[in-house]
């Protein structure tokens, strides 16, 4: 019979279970309250990205390279650049009232906040967020960038590392270069098999520097001049690679497989036929 859990492991791995649901429930509520706050900030600028927006429209046709004659035009484009700053303090910031963020960023546009029915915009959205305070996404970006620069780091010096190990193999190893002119054959020795022995070698003896070979058939060859076996130490492989059918001679080959002697007179006709096709000066061969 099964042994039944002793009743404190139990209580413990329900208590780990406890601890993961409240924490994934927790960092769930922190993402959905950064988003939150986003969210209120965008409705926030808003307000005077509106009006910008609307005074670009009007004066686009008085831009020019000087644009110190249009202050007011320079400051509704300025209010579309985001600014990117990468430097980082050196201690966590601490977190700001959010409705205090929202009063800099007013500050910041007051010129382009026209009216008191988009002051009172900007009121509403404040009296939403409450107390909160702004630890969302300042410093979550912050430690966004903090871990993306650590895990950068980390990378680099990885790939430093495997670069150095590539380069220390490749130091290691110094590949052979001697001997690797074509050794030229006429081409007639095709014709005779005893005249192209000193030439070819079978596939199956082929092998690189302390490697093994493979087993091809016997019919498979190898030239000399693509890979000679009285190489010593580490060779590269040519990557030009010519391959040739090789029938040295043609009465080797008889006209009709020996698998079609027992075959029906209308398929060697049909097969003869074929060959026929083929046989451009009438030779028979």
């Amino acid at each position: 019979a099964a042994v039944p859990p002793h009743p404190e492991a139990r209580s413990a791995v329900g208590r780990r279970l406890v601890d993961i649901t409240a924490w994934l429930v927790i960092n769930s509520m922190r993402s959905e309250r950064i988003q939150y706050n986003m969210l209120c900030i965008q409705n926030t600028c808003n307000v005077w990205k509106k009006n910008a927006y609307t005074e670009l429209l009007g004066g686009y046709d008085s831009f020019s390279e000087d644009m110190s004659r249009h202050t007011r035009l320079k400051q509704a484009l300025d209010v579309f650049l985001e600014p990117i700053d990468f430097s980082l303090e050196g201690a966590v910031p601490a977190p700001k009232p959010f409705t205090e963020v929202l009063d800099e960023r007013v500050q910041a546009h007051d010129h382009f906040v026209l009216g008191e029915k988009e002051r009172g915009v900007i009121e509403r959205i404040k009296q939403l967020v409450g107390g909160s305070t702004f630890e969302g996404a300042e410093t979550a970006r912050e430690q966004e960038q903090v871990q993306e620069q650590e895990q950068e780091q980390e990378q680099e010096k990885e790939e430093e590392k495997e670069q150095e190990i590539e380069i220390e193999k490749y130091i290691d190893r110094i590949y052979a270069r001697d001997n690797e002119a074509p050794t030229p054959w006429p081409f007639a020795h095709l014709a005779d098999r005893a005249l192209m022995e000193p030439h070819v070698y079978a596939a199956s003896e082929f092998r690189l520097y302390h490697r093994k070979a493979i087993a091809f058939p016997d019919g498979v060859l190898v030239s000399n001049n693509y890979f000679d076996k009285s190489w010593s130490g580490d060779r590269r492989i040519k990557n030009v690679v010519a391959v040739l059918e090789w029938t040295p001679d043609h009465l080797d080959t008889p006209l009709v497989p020996p698998e079609l002697a027992d075959a029906p007179p209308a398929a060697i006709a049909a097969f003869q036929k074929a060959c026929h096709l083929f046989d451009l000066d009438v030779s028979g061969d």
